[in-house]
């Protein structure tokens, strides 16, 4: 079930993304797309390769895509198919991030480039610092990681449950059919500086059916803890800034949509770099 409102090929999105990102690590670090040549640039928790199009036509000749999803995977690999460059330019790898041996090249990552609100999905503590770990591990002295993340700023009053509902399109071979897309988030804190927001999705009918549902997790950290675990890991982070203040892009569409939800207005970008 593919819902037209979805971000998995949307490619506008993703390539504003692309670009916000690679403009950031530049003046971050002072390298360009094309500075990074010939080393491989990683691409964790890559998902439907959404971003790896926007990363070939900057320059990149090389992108190691690595998600835990056989299917997201196929399908990205399927959908971009016919993009130039794509099967010679993107190394696939259904695998844990953890299992560095699988696929960290020599030396490590220029850059790590983690997209679309992905840091967060691990909600077990113990996890979410072996994942911080294992990105740091996957870069070289100096490289750095840039990642999207809400952080605190979409979280409820603790125990309030927030429901939005929209329009939105069911793909169909027959063509589109009118839905609902209803989204109910509840934050339930673990202590002030962290919790988990946990969120309920329905798709209906316009006589109110339910034809789908499914349920998500995110963690939540704020800035402080988020920076001393980065720290432990020995990367410095720095918070770029909110999205829509870095890309015309994101400011544009949620002036006239407001349709990305954690994506949008809460998102901020960041950056962590590895001390050598």
């Amino acid at each position: 079930m593919q819902l037209r409102g979805e971000i998995y090929f949307d490619e506008n999105l993703s390539n504003a993304e692309v670009a916000m990102a690679l403009n950031q690590t530049e003046r971050y670090t002072g390298k360009s797309a094309l500075d990074l040549q010939p080393s491989a640039v990683y691409l964790p928790c890559a998902g439907t390769l959404r971003h790896a199009p926007g990363l070939i036509q900057s320059g990149i000749e090389q992108l190691v895509a690595v998600d835990l999803s056989a299917e997201s995977l196929r399908t990205g690999k399927e959908h971009y198919a016919s993009v130039p460059g794509f099967a010679e330019k993107v190394g696939i790898h259904h695998t844990d991030i953890r299992n560095l041996e699988k696929f960290k090249v020599e030396g490590g990552f220029p850059l790590a480039i983690l997209l679309g609100n992905s840091f967060g999905d691990v909600t077990d503590p113990d996890g979410h610092r072996e994942f911080i770990q294992a990105l740091a591990d996957s870069l070289q002295p100096n490289g750095a990681l840039i990642f999207d993340y809400v952080g605190q700023r979409y979280n409820t009053v603790p125990g309030e449950t927030l429901t939005s509902t929209w329009p939105d399109a069911l793909m169909t071979p027959n063509g589109d059919v009118p839905v609902f897309d209803k989204r109910t988030k509840t934050y339930i804190p673990r202590d002030s500086d962290q919790g988990v927001l946990h969120f309920k999705c329905e798709i209906t009918a316009l006589d109110g059916r339910i034809l789908n549902s499914h349920s998500y997790e995110k963690l939540t950290v704020s800035d402080e803890l988020l920076t001393a675990q980065f720290r432990q890991a020995g990367l410095e982070l720095v918070n770029c800034g909110p999205v829509i203040d870095l890309s015309e892009y994101h400011q544009r569409r949620v002036a006239e949509t407001d349709d990305l939800g954690m994506m949008g207005k809460p998102n901020n970008l960041y950056i962590a770099r590895k001390v050598a």
